[in-house]
């Protein structure tokens, strides 16, 4: 099982970054990516519980039961926070949990 992270955030897309930003939410129960060109990303995970889950931190639109579309924002990732907050991430990835090696995207 893997965690996807999100980092280098901003709640500006244009705001000009000198530090790394803040963390953006980790989205447990990921199986896997599916890229579709280079517009449409969509993260699949293990059971609906996971999706609905994710669902709720970033407000990506449902693809299927286990599937949730990446909103990209130009060249970053943009999430909507439960509040209704736009942000915005610069640096994406997968994570085992177990070999993170200590990393704390």
């Amino acid at each position: 099982m893997f965690e996807l992270y999100l980092s280098h955030g901003r709640t500006d897309p244009a705001e000009s970054m000198d530090e790394m930003g803040f963390n953006g939410p980790r989205l447990q129960g990921v199986i896997g990516l599916h890229q579709t060109y280079s517009d449409i990303v969509r993260v699949v995970f293990r059971d609906v519980a996971a999706k609905v889950i994710a669902q709720g931190l970033t407000g990506w639109s449902e693809w299927d039961a286990n599937q949730l579309s990446m909103q990209k924002h130009e060249d970053m990732i943009e999430i909507t926070t439960a509040e209704g907050e736009k942000q915005y991430f610069g640096d994406w990835g997968l994570w085992s949990p177990e070999h993170a090696g200590g990393r704390t995207y």
